[in-house]
């Protein structure tokens, strides 16, 4: 846990406020392309636009383009009021799908319906994009449903047979590949958010301890770790344990781990060390060879101050994502125990005089002070003052 002193840290507005900014950015860049990628469509389809089917379109492309250009550089966060971000995507996403739509319903002859794979395609290539700026799966399949349910509407009816399967994989398909995109592109969005809450966290911190549990929980979570507990290394503290989730020490194998000379070769460079149990060896303690356990070394200028013991549930390993994730946290824990460090030094030299390493007139007054104080509380007690003149 975070020591009292430090002060707590809201990540639920953290997060919410940076995810609306982002959405609304994305959105707008979106808008701005769109704007771009009709008024180029516009331009290559004007003798089309020209004849008797597609007249229509040469009122609905220039304002649809009119409108994505004045959304890419008007819209802001603040202007929303209480309307979720997502809004703004799904509005782009159902204006481009509708006009994707009415073009393939103007050209609805059946001469023209053997080529409407063409606009399925583009509505593919629309639901991909609307992933692209998103955060939200609800959002995204809400939007995702009423696109191809405008589609079945309609071009799906109107399809012969033989072609509508092949439409139906392509909508199949293009779907899949958005949903990978967004839940990307929502793991990289939670993973920096956590970083930057870490960040705020872990440098708020005026104690090792409260820099080793921040340290602790939070690589914990963002590689998805069960169990976790910090073994420190210092001088005053050498050997002892602190347990996090799960408490990891108390898992036989890890304390015989520790005394393993590959582990120790590693930990002394800084170099993370992991287990990976499909690549378990006969030599490997017994709970190395059932769980994926990960040793991430808490360094300083005085070397490794202590170790992050992590370990997953079942057969699941740690990735090399993760790996670099962990080395991350490690990284910036290390400057902030320099910083408590350099805290600790600029108190130390506050209090005391540098000649004699005694404590000063100003420590001096504010422990009288504290005495006086205490004095005057319940019980007995008294306050004796000695003061020599030493010269030589």
């Amino acid at each position: 846990m975070i020591p009292r002193g430090d002060a707590p840290i809201d990540r639920l507005s953290i997060y919410r406020k940076s995810r609306r900014a982002t959405v609304v950015a994305d959105a707008r860049r979106g808008a701005l392309c769109l704007s771009a990628l009709f008024t180029v469509q516009f331009i290559l389809n004007i003798p089309y636009y020209l004849g008797p089917l597609l007249r229509e379109m040469l009122f609905i492309d220039p304002a649809l383009i009119v409108f994505f250009a004045l959304f890419g550089f008007f819209a802001r966060p603040e202007r929303l009021g209480r309307l979720p971000p997502e809004s703004l995507s799904a509005t782009l996403a159902l204006l481009t799908g509708t006009d994707i739509l009415v073009s393939a319903f103007l050209l609805g002859t059946e001469t023209e319906l053997a080529s409407a794979q063409l606009f399925t395609i583009w509505l593919g290539l629309t639901i991909i994009g609307t992933a692209t700026v998103m955060l939200s799966f609800r959002w995204f399949a809400g939007t995702g449903a009423a696109l191809i349910l405008a589609w079945w509407l309609v071009i799906g009816q109107k399809t012969p047979f033989e072609l509508l399967v092949d439409d139906i994989f392509i909508l199949i398909a293009t779907a899949t590949v958005a949903l990978l995109l967004l839940a990307n592109r929502i793991r990289s969005f939670t993973r920096l958010q956590h970083m930057r809450v870490y960040s705020a966290a872990m440098f708020g911190q005026r104690t090792p301890q409260g820099v080793g549990m921040t340290f602790g929980r939070f690589t914990a979570l963002m590689t998805e770790s069960a169990q976790w507990s910090i073994q420190w290394m210092g001088p005053t503290t050498g050997g002892m344990w602190v347990d996090g989730q799960g408490a990891l020490s108390r898992r036989n194998g890890i304390h015989e781990a520790v005394g393993l000379s590959s582990v120790a070769a590693a930990l002394a460079v800084g170099r993370p060390f992991a287990w990976d149990p499909s690549r378990r060896k006969p030599a490997d303690p017994e709970s190395l060879r059932s769980h994926a356990v990960l040793a991430v070394p808490l360094m300083s200028k005085k070397g490794v101050q202590g170790v992050l013991w992590l370990a997953k549930r079942g057969l699941r390993r740690f990735s090399v994502a993760q790996r670099d994730l962990a080395a991350t946290c490690a990284s910036q824990a290390r400057a902030a125990l320099e910083s408590v460090g350099l805290l600790e030094e600029v108190q130390a030299l506050a209090i005391t005089d540098e000649l004699t390493g005694l404590f000063n007139r100003r420590q001096f007054f504010f422990l009288a002070e504290r005495e006086n104080a205490r004095r005057r509380g319940p019980g007995p007690g008294g306050v004796a003052v000695v003061m020599a003149d030493i010269d030589h």
